[in-house]
């Protein structure tokens, strides 16, 4: 995923076709505000985040779009 920095999360700048992001509806423009219940506030607390990530895990991502906010799972590809 690319992102860029927003005062209050991570903004999604692409989403890959076919991916489980893609799949699960995210899209460029949503903004992550949590990943596993931990606060975003930046692309560098993105990165750091998902660093410890492997193949496989399940995500779970508090993420607003659209003036909506919900909570999506997305398995690390």
């Amino acid at each position: 995923h690319g992102y860029s920095d927003d005062s209050f999360g991570a903004i999604i700048t692409k989403v890959k076709p076919g991916s489980s992001a893609a799949k699960s509806g995210l899209r460029p423009g949503d903004v992550v505000l949590e990943l596993q219940k931990s606060g975003i506030r930046s692309a560098a607390d993105y990165d750091q985040m998902v660093k410890g990530f492997k193949k496989g895990d399940h995500v779970l991502f508090f993420v607003k779009n659209r003036g909506l906010a919900r909570f999506v799972v997305l398995v690390v590809e």
